[in-house]
């Protein structure tokens, strides 16, 4: 059902591409040095407006990227990310409550992001658009029907940093940020109150990279 659902989003790709090389063309593709590589690590993450707090739901973040470099200290890089969200509300035993929630969001995402460098140290900030490839909600270990279903796409602001051990290697801790809900709100008493639209996702990512 993965590969179903990740073959599905072939169309939503293979758009992000062209728009990514039309970009880079303009900013004069001949003069650009290409590379590229693989990134994994762990994803944590909440669902701010759905009365739970922390960053509770751990699950996976990994896939393969591309950069363009315009100089030594200036890049932009896109990746194809397969990203575990959503949250989780664990037992409570030491005060009476067993109750377990867990909520599932599987994306498969593409950030784009521009990279400064500076020493070993590669500051990055961007935009990412995921497509909503799996969403399950469990309560007390058993399968519940989502009844206000999810938004099939995400637009996320991304910051990160990342540390550079060698030209190869380098680790990268990131932050990504809902820009619109992923799930609208039924009824908004203000308009103009960002979490009253609705629920977003906050994740924090932490991965291992090499570099071709």
């Amino acid at each position: 059902m993965l590969w179903r659902s990740i073959l599905s989003s072939k169309g939503y790709l293979g758009l992000s591409f062209l728009l990514t090389l039309t970009t880079f063309s303009f900013s004069g593709l001949s003069q650009l040095v290409f590379s590229g590589g693989i990134e994994a690590g762990a994803a944590t993450s909440q669902v701010s407006g759905d009365a739970l707090a922390g960053y509770d739901k751990f699950g996976l973040s990994a896939g393969p990227y591309i950069r363009a470099n315009f100089s030594d200290k200036s890049s932009a890089k896109m990746s194809i990310l397969y990203v575990n969200k959503g949250s989780r509300k664990n037992p409570d035993t030491d005060n009476g409550d067993f109750r377990t929630y867990v909520l599932r969001l599987n994306y498969l995402e593409v950030p784009l992001l521009y990279n400064y460098t500076y020493d070993k140290f590669r500051v990055e900030i961007g935009l990412g658009v995921g497509t909503l490839i799996g969403s399950l909600i469990e309560e007390d270990g058993i399968e519940r029907n989502i009844l206000d279903p999810f938004e099939s796409i995400e637009l996320s602001f991304l910051g990160g940093l990342n540390y550079v051990f060698t030209e190869n290697i380098f680790v990268n801790a990131r932050f990504s940020q809902s820009i619109i809900p992923v799930r609208k709100s039924p009824s908004v008493a203000n308009p103009l109150s960002f979490y009253e639209a609705g629920q977003y996702n906050s994740v924090i990512q932490l991965m291992f990279g090499y570099e071709f």
